[in-house]
């Protein structure tokens, strides 16, 4: 059965590993991660052909040199590292370098990665977020597509019963909006009408247009119900707005009300979010 939205939820940037490369004091980093941080890879090669264990961890995050590189965006590193045999979908604090390579936005990277086996289901053990969530909370709209190409369920909920296109509604990253409310499946109306219905209680119509699009685009069938019930529940929120005034359809209807008011989200349902 489809959760309900917590629309009291109002999540900012997450918790999250952030690529933190700050050590204890007492910690001695290894060698290889220490040549990957300065992006020396003459001597990154130099110590894989002495037998160096590129899978070695360092202390504080358990990550790999792969992490590093990968959170770093250094593609010639994450490719060496790779073709010696590198662990693509090692955990470090149960983060990939997939996840790494997504939340620092290196599209190239992501590719490498992707090429080599990188495992796009993996989640982290916080919020049980995969790559496309991490991508969706911070923006990164150009990453999106290889992921769900390669197998990443724009369906799928964490712990908190968000999809990734709640999350980017939830942090208003529009672009990205537009990118997964494109990517999303015909057969997915329900989780594009949730969506609408998030987008209409963040105030935010700029949010709403590209998901009520997506929605038309996949359904073809006039009057579309799920149109017609984010329809109603934008007007129980939005009491000042009448219904009669605006054409019953939500694509005429919000769309006429976006451009009557310039894209204002001042005042729509600003009484009752």
């Amino acid at each position: 059965m489809r959760r309900y939205i917590n629309h009291h939820f109002h999540e900012k940037e997450p918790e999250t590993n952030e690529s933190v490369i700050v050590q204890s004091f007492n910690e001695t980093v290894p060698e290889l991660i220490s040549a990957v941080r300065k992006h020396n890879i003459e001597l990154v090669s130099d110590l894989i052909s002495k037998g160096t264990d590129f899978n070695e961890k360092e202390m504080t995050f358990k990550r790999t040199g792969l992490h590093e590189a990968s959170a770093l965006g250094y593609n010639d590193i994450v490719s060496m590292l790779l073709d010696k045999g590198a662990d693509v979908n090692g955990l470090a604090s149960g983060w990939t370098p997939l996840m790494e390579a997504a939340i620092k936005g290196h599209y190239e990277t992501i590719i490498i990665l992707l090429q080599n086996g990188a495992d796009v289901t993996s989640k982290e053990p916080i919020k049980g977020r995969m790559s496309h969530h991490i991508m969706a909370i911070k923006g990164h709209s150009k990453l999106i597509e290889p992921l769900v190409t390669n197998g990443a369920d724009l369906n799928w909920v964490d712990r908190d019963f968000h999809t990734a296109l709640e999350l980017a509604i939830l942090n208003k990253k529009v672009e990205m909006i537009k990118e997964l409310s494109r990517l999303t499946t015909p057969k997915a109306n329900l989780t594009l009408t949730d969506a609408a219905y998030l987008a209409v209680r963040m105030n935010c119509l700029d949010c709403l247009k590209p998901i009520i699009e997506a929605v038309n685009k996949n359904d073809f069938r006039w009057p579309n119900p799920h149109i017609l019930k984010a329809e109603k529940f934008f007007f129980s929120v939005c009491p000042q707005i009448s219904p009669k005034s605006i054409p019953l359809s939500v694509r005429t209807g919000l769309r006429s009300y976006i451009l009557a008011t310039g894209g204002s989200q001042g005042q729509v349902g600003s009484s009752q979010v």
